[in-house]
């Protein structure tokens, strides 16, 4: 396979799609993060009374924040592969000999 000359254009779209991926793994981390936090540690810390039952009712806003940065992290991924594949069709036009 004997790829195509990568021109200014095109790496400016590779930046973008890294970035894209970055957005991914950060939107990602967060969601699992407050899904965490929603469903496993506040029903925990409340049964243990480390924390008033009255810090159950944040649940629901972090269950909120949870589906929020699932759909960016989707969204992101989907920007970033829509922006990948036609670019490696480009820079390689034959996969295979």
């Amino acid at each position: 396979m004997d790829p195509q000359f990568i021109d200014s254009a095109r790496w400016e779209l590779i930046a973008l799609a890294l970035r894209q991926l970055v957005l991914f793994v950060t939107f990602m981390v967060c969601m699992a993060f407050t899904f965490l936090v929603a469903h496993a540690l506040i029903p925990s810390l409340v049964t243990m009374d480390e924390m008033p039952h009255p810090m159950t009712s944040l649940r629901p806003l972090f269950y909120g924040f949870s589906a929020i940065s699932l759909v960016l992290m989707v969204f992101s991924f989907g920007r970033a592969v829509f922006i990948i594949v036609p670019l490696l069709q480009y820079i390689y036009p034959r996969y295979a000999i």
